[in-house]
């Protein structure tokens, strides 16, 4: 029989730490405090929260009026899913003068020399990236924290010997971008819309570059299982696709302000790739013939056709005049991965989850696609790593599908 004296009762006292991180504190467990991602938060692969410590008072500045293009439509629908599970807080409305230190304007610095200018290869673009978000970011510290991230990512990127500490001061930055952005959604209005838009376009090219090659680098993946499940997009497809839900209250707030060519998306609404040429087209068609007799049919039917619409897009700006250009505004070959992503049916990524041979098998042709945008850093890797993880998992019997998208992405 059981003890029930009042001693075998007692348990050991727990000290709460009143400095630990949110996701320690929530799940009451004793937090390491590492630094910028504890222990628990690490090996989880969960933004690690910490409050803010800043020094050095920056007043913000004068806005330009000056107008200039932007970019992707589907990065302003896309952020940290993960927003939605930080622990609720409450946010003034008027926050005091935001902190910062001498190294967060270096990287400031760097963003407006290299970073803004590298993630568009047409010059009214990287005008945006370059003043219209800093602008943004100096009324709303969520979105400066989201540029010093990407900045620091993209010299981590560029300075291979401090791969590793950049990597981690760019986590640290992005956990308080995210801490900040869902401050900011809990008290959406007028005033942040902007600046919700601005956080959400940033942080989709942070996911991608966050979770392609640096991550590799750094040696983040505990094991080759949780390497091919990072490629096949377990932390970032919710990233990207899980963020519109909250965002849907402002978008027709921002397509009545200065951003409101974020959500432009051309001519894609129109574009059929049955009545374009494209070539590898019919590669791509031909996958329908693989599943014809499956009850999910329909589900890939519908997700190449999407793919093939998306290469459509892409290459239609390789034989474009200059003016028919102008007239699709920003959106050029760079959003034409993005849009897929965002646009294939919830069902497909079911599948793919479960590692389904017909859904992985679609996914490899995307990573061709994906692999045709390797100039851009962010995207550096990603086609080719997404072809050669679908090959090793599918195996041989699927070697006549697969042959291709390897020699495309040169893995034959």
């Amino acid at each position: 029989m059981a003890d029930s004296s009042p001693h075998a009762s007692k348990r050991r006292a727990h000290t709460k730490s009143r400095t630990g991180c949110a996701e320690c504190r929530r799940r009451r467990v004793k937090c390491g405090e590492e630094k910028p991602s504890c222990r628990h938060c690490f090996r989880r692969s969960i933004p690690c929260l910490y409050p803010s410590q800043d020094t050095l008072p920056i007043h913000p500045a004068e806005a330009s009026s000056s107008p200039v293009s932007v970019v992707t439509a589907v990065a302003s629908k896309t952020a940290a899913a993960t927003a939605a599970q930080l622990p609720q807080s409450p946010l003034p409305s008027d926050g005091p003068i935001p902190t910062y230190t001498i190294k967060d304007m270096a990287l400031l610095h760097h963003w407006t020399w290299s970073t803004s200018q590298s993630i568009a290869d047409f010059p009214d673009v990287s005008r945006y990236w370059q003043t219209v978000f800093p602008q943004i970011a100096f009324e709303h510290t969520f979105v400066m924290h989201a540029i010093l991230s990407l900045a620091a990512l993209h010299q981590a990127y560029l300075y291979s010997e401090r791969r590793k500490q950049l990597t981690m001061e760019a986590m640290r930055y992005h956990n308080q971008a995210i801490q900040g952005f869902q401050r900011g959604i809990e008290h959406m209005n007028d005033s942040n819309s902007d600046a919700l838009f601005a956080c959400s376009s940033l942080n989709i090219i942070y996911v991608f570059a966050m979770y392609g090659q640096l991550y590799e680098d750094a040696e983040f993946d505990m094991t080759p299982v949780a390497r091919k499940s990072r490629i096949l997009g377990a932390e970032w497809l919710p990233m990207v696709r899980g963020v519109e839900a909250i965002l849907h209250p402002v978008y027709q707030r921002v397509r009545l302000g200065p951003l409101s060519s974020l959500l432009n998306l051309g001519n894609w609404d129109h574009l059929d790739p049955d009545s374009e040429h494209v070539a590898d087209d019919e590669r791509f068609r031909s996958l329908g013939n693989i599943w014809k007799d499956s009850g999910d049919r329909e589900i890939y039917d519908k997700t190449l056709f999407l793919l093939r619409k998306a290469l459509a897009y892409m290459k239609q700006f390789e034989t474009m005049n200059a003016e028919t250009a102008e007239t699709l505004s920003y959106n050029r070959r760079l959003s034409g991965p993005l849009i897929w992503i965002y646009t294939a049916p919830g069902e497909y990524f079911l599948r793919l989850h479960q590692r389904q041979p017909h859904a992985m098998l679609l996914f490899a042709y995307f990573g061709v696609v994906f692999h045709s945008m390797n100039g851009y850093w962010f995207f550096e890797g990603w086609g080719r790593n997404i072809v050669k993880v679908v090959d090793e998992l599918l195996g041989e019997y699927w070697e006549p599908w697969t042959e291709w998208p390897k020699l495309v992405v040169g893995l034959s």
